[in-house]
Parts: C-alpha cells; sequence; structure tokens
C-alpha cells in the first residue's frame, strides 16, 4: 500500500509539474497605475503599512470580492455614502501609521439606518478627545452570511522562495493547519490545495463543498496575480474570508509593504517560480496581410509540437536534431514544451 501510495503521489505530482500557470487569471488588464499610485503615495510618506482605503483599492484592483467602502470625514459624507451603498453598513476608523498609538480600529457594526449611523458617528468621533477624532472614517456596506465558514489567506516573503501564499482556517493557525503554495496559480492547483486540507467537510453536502471549494480557488488565483505583479507587498492578511454555498467576501484585510521594491525589468524576480509570460504574446502581421498570434509554447502544447515533428521529412529531422530521430522522447517532450 505504501509502495502504491508512493506512485499515485509521484504520478500527481507530475501533472502539477505541467501546470504553469500565467501571472494573472483574468485576460483583461490591470489597472497597475492605480497600484503605483499607492505605493508612491506610501513611500513619499515613508508609511510601511496601506491605509484601509489603499486596502480596498489595491484588492479591487485584482478582482477580489471585498465590500463596498467609502471613505468620510463628516457625518454628512457618511450619510450620503451609507444611502449610496444601502443599510445596513459597518463605520469603522481608517488607523494606520498615521495614528501608531491605535493599533484597533474603532467599529460600529449593524448600522441599519440613519439614526443609528448618526448615533455611531457621535460615539466614535464626537467627543472632543475622542483620538479617532481626526481621522477618516470607512462607510462599507454590511452583507449576511448564513452558515458561512471562515478562512485566512495571505502573502508572506520567505527568505528561500520569496513570496509565498498561505491558506488555513484562521490568522492564528500552527504550521499543522497552514498550507503554503508558491504562486503563480491557477483554477486546477488552487482546487487541489483546498480539497487536499479536508477544511470544508462541515458543508452540508457535497454539492455545498464544491462550491465553496470554487469561489476560494477563484481567491486564491487572483491573490496569486497580487502576488506575481506587486512585488512590494511584503505580507497581505485576509481574514476573516467568509465563503458559503454561493459566495465569498473578505471581510478584513492588512498590508504590509516595502515601497522601495517597485516593478522592474525582470519583474518576478520576487518569485520562485516564473509564471507563463503573457507579456511576450504578441500579433504578427504577415507580408500577405494575414495576422498570426505568436505566444510562448505551453505544456498542453505537448501533442502539437510531437505532431510537428512526426510530421518532418527525416532530412529535416536530421537537421534539426543532427541525428537519426523517429519521435520525440517522453523527456524531450516535456523539454520542448515545459
Amino acid at each position: 500500500v505504501e509502495a502504491f501510495s508512493f506512485l499515485a503521489a509521484y504520478r500527481h505530482h507530475q501533472e502539477w509539474l505541467l501546470e504553469v500557470p500565467p501571472s494573472q487569471a483574468e485576460p483583461q488588464p490591470l489597472d497597475l497605475a492605480a497600484v503605483e499610485r499607492i505605493r508612491a503615495d506610501a513611500a513619499s510618506t515613508h508609511r510601511r503599512a496601506l491605509t484601509e482605503m489603499e486596502v480596498h483599492t489595491l484588492l479591487s484592483v485584482f478582482g477580489l470580492p471585498v465590500a463596498p467602502a467609502q471613505s468620510a470625514d463628516t457625518l454628512a459624507e457618511a450619510l450620503s455614502v451609507a444611502r449610496r451603498l444601502g443599510f445596513p453598513v459597518t463605520l469603522r476608523s481608517d488607523t494606520g501609521e498615521s495614528a501608531p498609538h491605535l493599533l484597533v480600529p474603532e467599529v460600529r457594526e449593524c448600522l441599519r439606518d440613519g439614526r443609528m449611523l448618526t448615533r455611531a458617528w457621535a460615539t466614535m468621533l464626537g467627543a472632543p478627545g475622542n483620538p479617532y477624532r481626526r481621522l477618516p472614517v470607512i462607510v462599507a456596506k454590511e452583507r449576511a452570511f448564513a452558515g458561512s465558514e471562515n478562512f485566512a489567506i495571505g502573502i508572506c516573503a520567505d527568505a528561500v522562495f520569496g513570496s509565498v501564499i498561505t491558506f488555513g482556517p484562521n490568522c492564528a493557525g500552527g504550521a499543522a493547519d497552514v498550507v503554503v503554495l508558491l504562486p503563480p496559480l491557477n483554477l486546477r492547483l488552487a482546487r487541489d490545495a483546498i480539497r487536499g486540507t479536508g477544511m470544508l467537510m462541515a458543508l452540508p453536502d457535497a454539492d455545498a463543498a464544491d462550491a465553496a471549494t470554487e469561489a476560494l480557488a477563484r481567491i486564491l488565483v487572483q491573490v496569486s496575480a497580487l502576488a506575481c505583479a506587486v512585488p512590494w507587498v511584503r505580507t497581505l492578511a485576509l481574514y476573516p474570508v467568509r465563503v458559503d454555498t454561493d459566495r465569498a467576501e473578505i471581510a478584513g484585510a492588512r498590508v504590509t509593504i516595502d515601497a522601495r521594491a517597485k516593478p522592474t525589468a525582470r519583474s518576478y524576480g520576487h518569485m520562485a517560480i516564473h509564471p507563463y509570460p503573457v507579456e511576450m504574446v504578441a500579433d504578427v502581421a504577415l507580408a500577405d496581410g494575414r495576422h498570426l498570434r505568436v505566444r510562448p509554447i505551453r505544456p498542453e502544447d505537448a501533442e502539437m509540437e510531437r505532431a510537428f515533428v512526426n510530421g518532418l521529412s527525416e532530412e529535416s529531422r536530421f537537421f534539426r536534431f543532427f541525428y537519426r530521430l523517429h519521435e520525440l522522447t517522453p523527456a524531450m517532450l516535456a523539454r520542448f514544451t515545459q
């Protein structure tokens, strides 16, 4: 049984080796200009932590499911934002390195109408000596999650492997219940990692577990895209990530940065595995007016590569490989396509 398990694991790992995910799953380009503005603003004020609205903007750029939120400086602005987002809402002080003495933000939840919001505003900011009086306040849409499971997803910088993604049931978990993944990820790698943990066993049935797995896998792939594109994020902590049978939402997030580590020509130097180079995909115009899509080869092109070599004449194969070759061996095919 042990020998069979080793064979099965080896085959599974060989299949994983054939996965060469792109740096981002979505075909549309990311708004990296907005991301760079966040880095530049933090660098100009010598900050190592992003404010909550900066974190909200960063996560939104990468399509991560965060509750709609907006900053407000006055009660009138807060009421206007709450009406636009729709009650119930949460008020939260936007603390950061501008207020190092305030380690935990002040929060008022389940505000169902304007009168409750007004009272919460007065409690948080009304008193003259209140330390939150001069800080921005975040108004966030509050959504109910019935029977949801909470998870923690993060990015941290390892001394050997660079940016790694962590996934577990909570932020304070031990090494035994935290999964560490190397970006880039695609949906298959994310699904395999989630299913291998058994964290969704508490859900009522297999359909609910599959739906929750898909929702979590999409978040992991989007976090992977962030890890690939933003080398100056040193740590990212998403907790809690609430998941139920048909949706997921990030209820809390913190980010620390190294604002000096801006992207360079060697954009993936902070990663152990180079993602599929989508930036090299291009269209080429031929002399007769036709257009060809030219891209780097992928592992799934192996059968096309085999058919190409098999279709060559004996002479062409000899001049290409400089010996009599009848067909590509599996090792050669892997080397040419990975």
